[in-house]
């Protein structure tokens, strides 16, 4: 990394900086600094005010795919009727991004995965 894009650090004593970031292919999205924890209400508003609007815009050809883990602010109840509120915006863009996917693409993935674990475990 150039030395003009990095800063001393702490050995001790703490402090830390959070930033939520999206990309695809063809840009980088907006990278998001998140100044509090992470709670549902963090999470919900990073979604509906800047992933949303950045699918909408950039991936409106429907080739984009949003994937979330089961983190507790994942899996909050406004966050999931939030989500059933615009299911259908996300789920199609999933729907027709897998349908555009040949079939062969996803058995050389699966087929590939073998070597994978192999070339992991070779490092460990």
């Amino acid at each position: 990394m150039a030395p003009g894009c990095t800063m001393g650090r702490r050995q001790a004593g703490g402090g830390s900086v959070m930033l939520w970031a999206m990309f695809c292919w063809e840009t980088l999205g907006p990278a998001i600094h998140v100044d509090v924890t992470l709670t549902s209400t963090t999470y919900l508003s990073i979604v509906a005010d800047h992933v949303h609007p950045f699918m909408e815009t950039m991936l409106s050809d429907g080739c984009g795919l949003f994937q979330q883990d089961i983190a507790p602010c994942h899996k909050a109840k406004m966050v999931q009727e939030w989500f059933d509120e615009h299911n259908n915006e996300f789920e199609d863009l999933l729907l027709t991004s897998c349908c555009k996917i040949p079939q062969h693409t996803f058995r050389d993935l699966v087929e590939s995965m073998p070597q994978w674990v192999r070339a992991v475990l070779a490092t460990k």
